[in-house]
């Protein structure tokens, strides 16, 4: 059963019977950054929120999403001043307004994904309650080498998941991370063929529709507490990669290439 079905530029959602789908398309970074796109998805998951039917959300990412080094040429648009520090303002809110809107959401959020992942997505996909991943996934790590700072949250995540000092011999290393490794490290919960990644995750999603509601809440909310302290985090992300990019653009320095 499929219904309140949406569609735009950045995502199409669905219902499945007691799991609502959400699924992104490409060029998310630069469709956050749209008032109205934005509106659409917020709107979409605020309706899912308030929908007794709906027990899980399933969100998958992008089939094609920004890679390493299209996310090197997004970001140095802000380097350079080819992009205003309004449109990184709009991007940074846009991101830290999801991500809290996931760990706050009052269903169970399931994140699945497979292929390339530049370090946004990823750190946007540790905001959801469970995390699925095709066997193909290499988790990209370039931040250090490329000159950027990773935002949405990751540290934040990281260092929860894996402790100080395994978070900062990850990122100061800068290597990748395939599915396997991250299974292992506890960064994601389960690796799947990428070949059956939509029938498995909504397998797995219609499983936990079938758990009590109250019980999965109630873990998540013990798990994400205390919220403010990601709240926090998020601003003081934004203000770390403003001064950085500001510092950047003002030496006439241009992100490593």
């Amino acid at each position: 059963m499929m219904d309140y079905c949406e569609d735009g530029s950045l995502f199409s959602g669905e219902r499945h019977g007691r799991v609502a789908v959400v699924k992104f398309k490409e060029d998310l970074l630069k469709n956050l950054t749209r008032l109205d796109a934005k509106e659409r998805l917020f709107s979409f998951l605020d309706q899912i929120e308030v929908d007794q039917k709906v027990r899980v959300v399933l969100i998958f990412g992008a089939p094609r999403r920004m890679d390493q080094e299209e996310c090197q040429r997004f970001y140095k648009t802000f380097a350079t001043g080819q992009a205003t520090l309004g449109d990184l303002e709009r991007l940074n809110n846009a991101v830290n307004q999801f991500v809290l809107k996931m760990v706050q959401f009052r269903k169970m959020v399931i994140h699945a994904g497979s292929g390339r992942v530049a370090p946004v997505f990823f750190n946007m996909g540790f905001a959801c309650d469970w995390r699925i991943a095709g066997d193909d996934t290499v988790f990209q790590n370039p931040c250090v080498e490329m000159g950027l700072l990773p935002k949405g949250g990751g540290i934040f995540f990281f260092e929860r998941l894996m402790g100080r000092g395994a978070t900062a011999t990850l990122l100061y290393s800068g290597r990748q991370i395939c599915a396997t490794e991250a299974l292992a490290l506890g960064l994601v919960n389960r690796v799947v063929p990428s070949v059956r990644l939509e029938t498995e995750a909504l397998r797995v999603a219609e499983g936990f529709s079938q758990k009590s509601v109250t019980a999965i809440l109630g873990i998540k909310r013990l798990l994400n507490y205390p919220v403010q302290a990601l709240s926090d985090f998020l601003d003081h992300e934004d203000e770390v990669i403003r001064n950085s990019l500001l510092k950047s653009f003002s030496a006439g320095n241009r992100i490593a290439s």
